[in-house]
């Protein structure tokens, strides 16, 4: 488990999860925005996107540096997240029977994205919640910092 020496790598891990959060929803978004299109520039159907993230580790602080210098420490660093790529999903489309659509094919069946739209609102509403918690945690730390230097 990661060491938080200081106030800073509050401020910084939180931000990179505020920053992951937004790109997340951006996705959802995007999907969301999509869930009837038919045909894209490469000519097939929208296909569902996703984000992928992984752990990073943030800067150091000064002590976190001294202490593993010295040998008191164990060699933690602050970790944080970053979005590395957004992934397509190759899911099979829906096929749905429209003969009149101008999509649709020999046998009037029209492909359309697989995207269920309650999982992706579900998706939406738990990456604003952890989106707001970071926030609390981002503005707790900077009251925390402000309030020290008025000591």
């Amino acid at each position: 488990m990661p060491r938080i020496s200081g106030i800073f790598g509050a401020l910084e891990i939180s931000a990179s999860g505020m920053n992951a959060q937004r790109a997340k929803i951006d996705v959802i978004s995007s999907n969301v925005a999509n869930v009837h299109t038919t045909r894209v520039e490469g000519g097939s159907y929208y296909r569902r996107q996703a984000i992928v993230l992984k752990e990073t580790k943030l800067s150091p602080d000064f002590s976190s540096i001294l202490s593993d210098e010295i040998g008191f420490g164990i060699g933690d660093q602050l970790s944080g997240v970053e979005v590395v790529a957004v992934s397509t999903i190759n899911e099979p489309a829906k096929m749905i029977y429209e003969p009149n659509h101008p999509d649709a094919n020999e046998e009037g069946m029209v492909s359309y994205p697989n995207i269920n739209i309650i999982e992706e609102m579900v998706n939406m509403i738990l990456s604003s919640r952890a989106f707001e918690a970071n926030l609390t945690v981002f503005n707790t730390a900077k009251e925390m910092i402000s309030q020290s230097l008025e000591i």
